[in-house]
């Protein structure tokens, strides 16, 4: 597994780049996560820039989570997504399927939260560059994610990515990218970036 010493420079895309989040992003990420519409499937945030600022600095303290704010290319700030590992979904497997220690670890993306002001090929990067990172980066063999039954938007991107529904608990639907499937579609979004410049 990779260990996160808060001093990497950022990943590079053709539109956008991903840099570490900050303190100082705190209430840049408060915006996003309390914004009515971006929040509607999200876990709850209080409107606090104190308990966000807090929550940023234990993220500093973490060496197996990587925290991005997706910036454009003129630097603006545009977004969030993350890297982490899925213990809290743990309990959504283990009622599922039976898994082995090594999925324990598996780590995968989440946090994903784009501005209005962001462009279609800037929302389609920020994704392509944490799933590129994930899979080819960190060597992963599957990514696992929940997402909200009502959720059909983002139900249907992770479909088009090759994710497949492994379970449900109560509203959530329990999806895994494998990584063979992540590769065999790839180029498929690749493309779409190019379409867009």
């Amino acid at each position: 597994m990779k260990i996160n010493t808060h001093n990497y420079a950022p990943y590079e895309g053709r539109f956008v780049n991903l840099r570490e989040a900050e303190i100082e992003d705190s209430s840049f990420i408060l915006s996003l996560r309390t914004d009515v519409k971006k929040s509607r499937y999200l876990h709850k945030t209080q409107n606090s820039l104190d308990n966000q600022a807090q929550y940023m600095q234990r993220y500093k303290t973490l060496n197996n989570e990587w925290y991005f704010i997706v910036i454009s290319k003129e630097q603006k700030r545009l977004g969030t997504i993350s890297i982490y590992p899925h213990e809290i979904l743990i309990p959504h497997w283990n009622n599922q399927k039976n898994i082995d220690s090594d999925n324990l670890k598996a780590i995968g993306i989440g946090r994903w939260i784009m501005s209005d002001e962001a462009s279609y090929v800037e929302v389609l990067e920020s994704v392509c560059i944490a799933k590129r990172i994930l899979f080819m980066d960190f060597l992963v063999d599957f990514e696992p994610f929940i997402a909200h039954k009502d959720n059909l938007k983002v139900l249907q991107f992770h479909k088009r990515w090759g994710a497949r529904i492994v379970g449900s608990s109560g509203d959530l639907q329990l999806l895994e990218l494998h990584r063979d499937d992540y590769l065999k579609n790839k180029v498929k979004f690749e493309n779409m970036l190019k379409e867009g410049e």
